[in-house]
């Protein structure tokens, strides 16, 4: 008698979900025939949107003064990537400060993210890094191991994303270093522990980050982001990006959620990062987006894409 084969190990045993397998919803034939038409029309803007901005940007990183520097950078990538964010369709972006267990009662205040503090966020869609960049313009970290990070600047994080570049691929710093660097650029940092960008039907197991690392005047934020959509999901893991991108111009209006932890909720913090404190983390932002957690990790998205391109090629044999 044959034993059941183990099931892939993108595959979560728990839920069977796939977290990257991409996710779309019906839509009539003749809105997409309207969305391809209003997609040709956006992509002019588009480009030339994209490319001003990223020529204030490098203008503005060759000037000296720190101020004017990080002045420049944050007014173009305000009015720019709010500019992006509304050919994208997504016209109202609602932010909200959310409690782990729905309640009546006021959330309360939030605390105000501080250069050099630290944002930790689910690696969704490349729309969330639009929202961000016009918001905090921070440093973009992805863990690579327990004590160094890749460094992303906005638009290498863009790119990076739709030309589907292993996330690890890059230069490699030490936390400590991260953290001196953005308080200099008067930025806070934006960290993603799941090291890749997932559907959003599940949270990855996070990588663990920042070992030895001392934090005694670091806060931690836990913003996360979801999105109602019908046709293409935002959430791009595979396929053309550029083609997604396309399709995503085709929106005329569509339902972004910023959801930020409440300061109470977010775990106590006693100056160094550990792998019990991480998980406690990763349950707050699966309440808070009301997802399960998943026993899936980013090295079992090669896997995801090794099959996927074997598919592909039996298809054109």
């Amino acid at each position: 008698m044959n034993k059941a084969s183990k099931p892939p190990s993108y595959i979560d045993t728990a839920t069977g979900i796939n977290p990257f397998e991409p996710k779309r919803s019906y839509i009539h034939p003749v809105m997409k025939v309207v969305r391809f038409c209003v997609a040709c029309i956006k992509i002019p803007s588009l480009i030339s949107t994209f490319s001003i901005s990223m020529m204030y940007y490098i203008l503005a990183m060759i000037i000296p003064i720190t101020k004017i520097r990080v002045m420049l950078i944050k007014i173009t990538s305000y009015i720019f990537d709010r500019l992006i964010l509304f050919l994208f369709g997504n016209v109202f972006i609602h932010v909200v400060p959310t409690p782990l267990i729905d309640t009546f009662n006021e959330p309360g205040e939030l605390k105000k993210v501080n250069p050099g503090d630290i944002i930790i966020s689910n690696f969704g869609s490349y729309l969330n890094i639009f929202w961000l960049q016009s918001k905090y313009s921070p440093l973009y970290v992805v863990p690579n191991d327990t004590q160094t990070v890749v460094v992303y600047s906005f638009f290498t994080l863009i790119i990076g994303i739709l030309t589907k570049t292993p996330m690890k691929s890059g230069k490699k710093v030490k936390l400590e270093k991260v953290i001196q660097i953005a308080k200099e650029n008067q930025s806070p940092i934006v960290i993603f522990p799941e090291r890749c960008p997932t559907n959003g039907s599940g949270l990855l197991t996070f990588c663990e980050f920042g070992e030895k690392v001392k934090l005694f005047d670091t806060n931690f934020h836990i913003i996360c982001f979801s999105h109602q959509f019908s046709g293409e999901s935002p959430n791009f893991t595979c396929g053309n990006g550029f083609l997604h991108v396309f399709r995503m111009l085709g929106r005329s209006m569509a339902s972004m959620k910023v959801k930020i932890a409440l300061p109470q909720d977010i775990p106590p913090f006693e100056s160094q990062i550990d792998s019990e404190w991480l998980e406690k983390v990763r349950i707050v932002m699966g309440k808070i987006l009301r997802v399960p957690l998943l026993s899936v990790n980013y090295e079992s998205s090669f896997e995801f894409y090794e099959t996927i391109e074997s598919q592909r090629k039996s298809h054109i044999d």
